[in-house]
C-alpha cells in the first residue's frame, strides 16, 4: 500500500482536483477507482440512498448544512477543550456545559464576536473551477473548511461517514441532530458521480494520551454515488482501502502523518494557508445554476446562505476564487448574518430599511420571536431574498420558509408591503417534540399539520392588526396612485352612470359607498413631542384600575381577549435589543396558550390581545397574572385578571362587542381577522375608480406592466376583513389598445373609453366569480396555491385585450333575423 509521503501526494492531488474525471485518474493511477473492496458503503448501510436521497431540495439549501455543521465543531471544540464535554463522546457533561447555542457561542467566543474577522476565517467557503467562467460555464467546486474539533481516522466511520448515529443528539447547544443532513449536498455533486472529499484530523488538545498513533494523524477519502445494480436505488460509498483485501467494503480509510496541510484560502488563492487541525469538504462540479455569479456579489452563494443562515453562532468568510474580474467585488467578504446587517442598515440609517420592528407571541404554549424588516423599495429588497416573505428559523438556521405572496392574502391585506416585506420568525425557543410537529427532517419545509395553521392564523393577525403596517402600506398605495385626480373621477362617474342604467351590473356592486380607513394614522419614525418614557419603568397596571385590586371582566368563550394597560415606558421597552422588558401570562386552572408577549406600546399606552380557550366552560371563572419584568426589577410587574366566561359570540368578522376600551373583548372569535366565507360573499364589489398607467410608468409597479398588460388590481390596505375593495390600474399603452386606435385615430379617445370601461367590468367579473368559487369551496385565492384572484383577473384582461375593442365593434352591429326582416 502506499505509504505516508505518497498518501499525502495523493491527498493534495484530489485537493487541487477540479473535476471528476481529475479525481478518477488520480485513483485509478493508484488502482483504487475500481477497486470494488475498497469501498464501503456511507453509514454502513448498502441501501442508504432513501436517507440521502431525502434531504434539502435545494443545492443552496444543501451547503447550509455543510456551514452549520462547521459552526458546530468550533462550539463542541472549545467545549471539549474547557472539558465541559468529554474528549469524544457527548456523555457525560459538566454542569457548566452550555444549554444554547446562543450561550455557547458567548461562553466560547464572547470578545471575538465583535469584530468576527478572525473568527470567519476559521470557517471558510472558497469557490473554484477549471477555465474561465466568463469563457463559457463551468460548474464550480465548493470548499469549505474550519478548524474545529476534527476527526481521528478511526472515528470517522462513526462521525462523518456514519449515518444515524446521532452523535450530538444529546449536546444541547448545537444544531445537528439527526447526522445526516450532511448528505443533502450529495445529490447536488459531480456530473455523473456525485464526488464529494473528506479530509479531517483532529485537534491535538482532544487527544493528548491517545494510545494509537493514527490518532494524530490525517485522514481523507472519496466519497461517490454508485448506480443500482439491481434496478432498485443508487447507493454511496466512501473510499476505505486499508484493509479492505481481508475485510472487503469494511476497511479503513487513508491517513498520513503531516504538521499541516493547506486547507484554508487567502484573498483569490483557494489553499493558501496552513491550518494543524480541522476539516475540508469539497463538493466537486456542483449544481449552481442559480447561483452561479461570484461568490460575494449579488446572486452568488454567499447572498444565498445568509437568507438560509440569517443568525449564524459564528461568522463565516467566503472567498472568490475563480478568474472573474477582481474589479467588480472584493475576492472574500464576511458574513455575520443578514438579520445582523440589516439591523445595522436600519440602526446607521444606510437607506435600504425604512422600518423595523418586533413582534413576540405564544402559540399552542410555545413562544416565537419575530422581526419585521421594511425596504425602502423592491430593488432594495431584491438584493437580499427572491420570493421569501417569511422564513422560520431554528438556532440561528432558516428551517422553511413562506413566499412573499402571503403578505397579499385578504386577511393580511398588505399587498402593497408586499415585495419590500421581509419576516424572521425565530423558533429556538420551541421545545423538541413541537419542533418535530413544525418542521421536516429536512430543514427546509414546514410540516402540514395543526400547529402550523395556527402559527400562519397568528401571523395573520399579528400583521393585518399592526396599525403602523397599514399605514405604511396607505403612503406607498398613495406613491402609486395617479395625480390626474380629474380622470379618476371621470372614470368612475362614467362606471357609476353605467350601473344606474342597468341594474344587473349594479347588483353586483355596492353603489355609492366609500370605505373610510380604519386605521387611526400613525406618524412612523417621527418622534413622540411631549411623552419622555422610562427606560425602566415604575408603573405598569391596568388602564384606570388600581394595581393591588384582580381587574374582573367578562368576555365570550373562543373570543379574543383586549386589555389595555398604563405605563411609564418607553416604546422600545418590549422591542430594543438590550435589557428589553418581557412580559408572560400565566393561567392556574387553564394555560393561556395564544397570545401577544410584546404589546403595542406608545406613549404609555400598552395593548395586549390573547387568545381565550374554547374548551372551556360557560359560568366558569379563569384567574390568569400578566407577569412584566426587566433585568432592573427584582420584582415584576404583577397583573390579577379574573375573567367570566359567557357562550361564544358569533360577531362578523372585524367586529367588536363593547368598543376599544380596556379589558373589552373583540368577540371575534379565533382567526377572527380572516374573511368568513358567508360575509364575503353576502358582500357587494364596490365601485371602482381605476387609475390610468402609461408607459413611462411601468417600472414603478409591481408586478411590472408591459405590453400586454391590460389591468392590474390591487388589495386596498384601508379595508376591514369582510369587505372587498381594489384599486384598479388600467394600461393605457397596452399594444392592443395602441394599435387599434391608430387605425380609428378620430376615434381615439371614444376607444380609451371603451376599452377602460369594459376592462374594468371584465376585472368585477372575475372577482364576482371568485366569490361564487369560494362558496362553493373552489377557490383559487387560498394559501395552499400559488395563485390568487389578483393574477387571475390580469391573466384573464391580458388574454382578452386582444379581441376586446374589435368584439366590442363587432357585437354593436350584429342584428338577429327577425330584426333584419
Amino acid at each position: 500500500m502506499l505509504k505516508n509521503k505518497e498518501r499525502k501526494k495523493l491527498c493534495l492531488e484530489l485537493i487541487y482536483s477540479e473535476t471528476e474525471e481529475e479525481i478518477i485518474h488520480h485513483l485509478k493511477t493508484h488502482g483504487l477507482w475500481d477497486k470494488s473492496e475498497a469501498w464501503r458503503w456511507l453509514g454502513d448501510e448498502q441501501f442508504n440512498y432513501s436517507s440521502i436521497g431525502n434531504q434539502q431540495s435545494q443545492p443552496e439549501q444543501a451547503i447550509v448544512e455543510k456551514l452549520v455543521n462547521s459552526i458546530d465543531a468550533k462550539l463542541v471544540c472549545q467545549a471539549r477543550i474547557a472539558r465541559h464535554l468529554p474528549l469524544e463522546e457527548a456523555l457525560p457533561q459538566s454542569e457548566c456545559t452550555p444549554k444554547s447555542i446562543e450561550e455557547a457561542r458567548i461562553k466560547y467566543f464572547g470578545k471575538d464576536l465583535k469584530c468576527g474577522e478572525d473568527i470567519s476565517k476559521s470557517i471558510t467557503v472558497a469557490a473554484t473551477a477549471k477555465g474561465i467562467p466568463s469563457k463559457g460555464y463551468h460548474r464550480p467546486c465548493f470548499t469549505i473548511a474550519d478548524n474545529g474539533e476534527g476527526q481521528t481516522p478511526r472515528r470517522m466511520p462513526e462521525t462523518m461517514l456514519s449515518l444515524h448515529k446521532g452523535n450530538k443528539d444529546k449536546i444541547k447547544f448545537v444544531q445537528g441532530k439527526f447526522n445526516m443532513g450532511g448528505t443533502g449536498v450529495l445529490e447536488f455533486c459531480g456530473m455523473k458521480h456525485n464526488i464529494q472529499l473528506v479530509i479531517s484530523k483532529r485537534h491535538p488538545d482532544l487527544i493528548p494520551n491517545s494510545p494509537v498513533p493514527s490518532d494524530k494523524d490525517w485522514s481523507f477519502t472519496i466519497i461517490r454515488r454508485e448506480d443500482p445494480s439491481d434496478g432498485k436505488s443508487s447507493r454511496y460509498a466512501y473510499l476505505a482501502p486499508l484493509g479492505c483485501n481481508n475485510s472487503p467494503k469494511k476497511g479503513q480509510i487513508i491517513h498520513f502523518s503531516s504538521d499541516s496541510l493547506p486547507i484554508f484560502p487567502y484573498r483569490n488563492q483557494a489553499y493558501s494557508r496552513n491550518s494543524a487541525w480541522g476539516t475540508l469538504i469539497k463538493l466537486f462540479e456542483y449544481d449552481a445554476k442559480r447561483i452561479k455569479r461570484p461568490i460575494t456579489l449579488q446572486d452568488g452563494l454567499m447572498y444565498r446562505a445568509r437568507l438560509l443562515l440569517p443568525e449564524p453562532a459564528l461568522p463565516i468568510r467566503f472567498y472568490e476564487c475563480r478568474p472573474f474580474d477582481t474589479k467588480k467585488g472584493s475576492t472574500d467578504a464576511l458574513m455575520p448574518g443578514i438579520i445582523k446587517t440589516l439591523k445595522n442598515d436600519y440602526k446607521e440609517k444606510r437607506g435600504n430599511i425604512e422600518w423595523h420592528d418586533r413582534l413576540k407571541f405564544v402559540v399552542n404554549g410555545e413562544s416565537f420571536l419575530a422581526e419585521l424588516f421594511l425596504f425602502k423599495d423592491k430593488t432594495a429588497a431584491d438584493n437580499y431574498r427572491s420570493n421569501e416573505g417569511i422564513l422560520f428559523n431554528f438556532n440561528g438556521q432558516c428551517h422553511a420558509t413562506i413566499p412573499k405572496d402571503f403578505f397579499r392574502r385578504k386577511k393580511v391585506k398588505l399587498e402593497y408591503l408586499r415585495h419590500s416585506l421581509l419576516m424572521f420568525v425565530d423558533c429556538s425557543k420551541v421545545k423538541s417534540r413541537t419542533h418535530e410537529q413544525l418542521f421536516m427532517n429536512s430543514r427546509d419545509r414546514l410540516r402540514e399539520g395543526e400547529l402550523k395553521a395556527k402559527l400562519e392564523e397568528r401571523l395573520v393577525q399579528e400583521l393585518f392588526s399592526h396599525s403602523e403596517l397599514k399605514t405604511l402600506a396607505s403612503e406607498r398605495r398613495k406613491k402609486g396612485l395617479s395625480q390626474d385626480s380629474k380622470t379618476t373621477e371621470s372614470m368612475a362617474k362614467v362606471i357609476e352612470n353605467l350601473l344606474s342604467n342597468n341594474p344587473t351590473l349594479a347588483s353586483l356592486l355596492q353603489q355609492g359607498s366609500r370605505i373610510r380607513n380604519p386605521h387611526k394614522p400613525e406618524n412612523i419614525g417621527k418622534g413622540d413631542a411631549g411623552f419622555k418614557g422610562k427606560r425602566f419603568p415604575t408603573r405598569f397596571h391596568f388602564k384606570g384600575k388600581n394595581p393591588n385590586i384582580i381587574f374582573m371582566r367578562d368576555a365570550n368563550i373562543g373570543s379574543t381577549v383586549r386589555l389595555e394597560f398604563e405605563t411609564d415606558a418607553q416604546n422600545d421597552y418590549f422591542k430594543r435589543d438590550e435589557q428589553p422588558g418581557d412580559l408572560t401570562v400565566y393561567g392556574k386552572e387553564s394555560e393561556l396558550t395564544d397570545y401577544q408577549q410584546i404589546p403595542r406600546l406608545r406613549n404609555g399606552i400598552a395593548n395586549l390581545s390573547m387568545e381565550l380557550p374554547n374548551n372551556a366552560e360557560v359560568g366558569k371563572k379563569l384567574d390568569f397574572v400578566v407577569v412584566i419584568t426587566d433585568p432592573s426589577r427584582p420584582d415584576p410587574f404583577k397583573c390579577k385578571l379574573q375573567i367570566n366566561l359567557k357562550p361564544p359570540k358569533n360577531n362578523p368578522p372585524g367586529g367588536k362587542s363593547g368598543g376599544s376600551g380596556s379589558g373589552n373583548t373583540s368577540g371575534t372569535g379565533k382567526g377572527s381577522t380572516g374573511v368568513g366565507r358567508k360575509q364575503l360573499i353576502d358582500s357587494k364589489l364596490d365601485i371602482p375608480e381605476p387609475q390610468y398607467v402609461y408607459e413611462k410608468d411601468w417600472d414603478k409597479h409591481e408586478p411590472k406592466f408591459d405590453r400586454q398588460t391590460a389591468i392590474q388590481i390591487k388589495d386596498h390596505p384601508e379595508t376591514k376583513p369582510d369587505e372587498e375593495r381594489y384599486d384598479y390600474f388600467i394600461n393605457m399603452d397596452n399594444v392592443y389598445l395602441q394599435t387599434y386606435m391608430k387605425a380609428k385615430p378620430k376615434e381615439a379617445n371614444n376607444l380609451k373609453l371603451k376599452f377602460s370601461v369594459s376592462m374594468t367590468l371584465v376585472a368585477l367579473s372575475v372577482l364576482h366569480h371568485n366569490q361564487l368559487m369560494i362558496k362553493n369551496d373552489k377557490s383559487i385565492d387560498s394559501p395552499s396555491n400559488g395563485s390568487n384572484v389578483q393574477d387571475r383577473v390580469a391573466e384573464t384582461t391580458s388574454a382578452i385585450a386582444p379581441f376586446l375593442l374589435p368584439m366590442i365593434e363587432s357585437i354593436s352591429i350584429l342584428k338577429s333575423e327577425e330584426e333584419t326582416d
